[in-house]
Parts: structure tokens; C-alpha cells; sequence
């Protein structure tokens, strides 16, 4: 991998390109990936922590294997296997299937590098000072902003290693306006955690809803020789007269066809 330097200017295409590179560069195949991803929203009333979920990414030529949490996917180039462990259901579905779809998943996102210029007329980007000498950062904040405010509708940050350019973590936060009751903002403008999270505008009262997911990246791989650790055949087979059922391992799941 190319060595990448730290952005030292703001707003140039060369940090846009230095952006896609950082997102794009690690995922080439084969490619095996642990993640942890940690997902919160800022709602009040949410009783919900912050849901932390591992995810394992293994992808090669094949297909892939996908686990998040309880949940796995596999995939070859002609179907695709959710299987739930928790509800004992499996969901296969038929078609040819998007080896880019899966990628996007190590990240949440996926971008070419002909979108350059797209990315520069839709968010602003500058480097992001990071406390540990190896690495780097970039943030690129959305130049579209929420009504009567001048926070962006999305920012996504990326810390990565200088020496190799693989990402360390990715920090993306989406922020909408959720409406509001007369009664119900008069309520929550009383209490203080809301103070900088309520927007009044001539079209009525508004909450940001603020989303945040934060993607880091626990060990990346490119071994050549390592297989996918689960495939279909693991899961379902093909009965004589050509119809899909659980192998003997999960013929307790459901299956349905879709």
C-alpha cells in the first residue's frame, strides 16, 4: 500500500482523493476484517445504550461471509443466506449478488474514485489533529446544514495509520430534524440536555436526532490461502429434485425462499 501523508490543507481535491484511497485501498481481496461497531442515538426517552456489535468481513473471489452479532450472511455469486441463530431462521435469496454491496459493509460506505468531484461539491474536508504519532486524520462535513443551524446533516471522521493508509476507525454521524408538538417541545426546552438539540423555524418546532456510528477496525488481513470460514453448503443443501433445505446441522432452522 502507498505511503499517505497527513492532509495539510483545506478543501483541495488531493485531500478527496486522499479520503476515497484511505476508504477504498484495504478493501481489496481477499480480504478478512474484524470490526467492532458501536451505534447510538441521542433521542430522549431512549432507554437504549449505546448497542455495541462485532462484526467479522471475509470476502474473496467466491463470495463472502458476513457475521454481525448473531446474524450471518453468505454469498456466492448466485445467492444469498441470512440466517438469524437467535429466531432459528434462515432467508435465501436467488439473483446474482453485489460483491461491491459487501464491501460497502466493512464500513458503511463505499466510494469510487470517480466521485471525487461529487465529494468536494457535497462536503467540506480538512485534517483532524490525532494525539498518536502514527496516525492521521481526516473530517469531511457536509456543506448542506440543518435549517436555522450551522451543524452539517452528516460529517464522517477517519483516523487511519500513516505508514500504510489502512483505517483505524471511521466515525460517521447523521443529523435530521424530528418534529415536535407545541406541547411536547415546551416539555423537553425545560430540561438541560436538550438546550442545544431544539430548533424553532417558521414551519414549527424541531429535535436534531443525531445518529452516530463508529466503525473501528480490530485486525484487517489479505491472507491468499485462507478460505471463507463458512459457506453455504455448511448451512443448506439441494434436495434431488433441485429444492433448498437445512443441512442436518440446522435442520432445526426454518428456511424460506425468496
Amino acid at each position: 500500500m502507498p505511503l499517505l501523508l497527513p492532509a495539510q490543507h483545506t478543501d483541495t481535491l488531493l485531500q478527496y482523493r486522499q479520503f476515497v484511497t484511505i476508504c477504498n485501498q484495504y478493501k481489496m481481496l481477499p480480504l478478512q476484517a474484524v470490526v467492532q461497531v458501536y451505534s447510538h442515538i441521542n433521542m430522549p426517552g431512549n432507554s437504549a445504550d449505546t448497542v455495541i456489535q462485532e462484526a467479522a468481513f471475509y470476502l474473496d473471489s467466491s463470495g463472502s461471509y458476513i457475521r454481525y452479532g448473531e446474524v450471518e450472511q453468505l454469498v456466492n455469486d448466485s445467492l444469498m443466506l441470512l440466517v438469524s441463530n437467535q429466531a432459528r431462521k434462515m432467508m435465501l435469496y436467488s439473483g446474482k449478488q453485489n460483491l461491491t454491496a459487501q464491501l460497502q459493509k466493512v464500513s458503511g460506505f463505499l466510494m469510487a474514485d470517480s466521485s471525487v468531484q461529487k465529494l468536494a461539491g457535497a462536503f467540506t474536508v480538512q485534517a483532524q489533529s490525532v494525539e498518536q504519532q502514527a496516525l492521521a486524520g481526516l473530517v469531511l462535513q457536509s456543506r448542506s446544514c440543518l435549517p436555522v443551524s450551522a451543524l452539517p446533516r452528516q460529517e464522517i471522521q477517519v483516523q487511519y495509520q500513516l505508514q500504510t493508509g489502512q483505517p483505524v476507525q471511521v466515525v460517521q454521524t447523521a443529523r435530521e430534524l424530528v418534529p415536535l408538538q407545541p406541547a411536547e417541545y415546551e416539555i423537553l426546552r425545560h430540561q438541560p440536555d436538550n438546550e442545544n438539540r431544539l430548533v424553532v423555524t417558521e414551519g414549527g418546532y424541531y429535535l436534531i436526532r443525531k445518529r452516530t456510528d463508529i466503525f473501528r477496525y480490530q485486525s484487517v488481513t489479505h491472507h491468499s490461502h485462507q478460505p471463507l470460514p463458512v459457506t453455504l453448503s455448511s448451512r443448506i443443501a439441494r434436495g434431488v429434485s433441485g429444492e433448498f433445505h437445512p443441512t442436518d446441522a440446522f435442520k432445526d432452522y426454518s428456511l424460506t425462499l425468496f
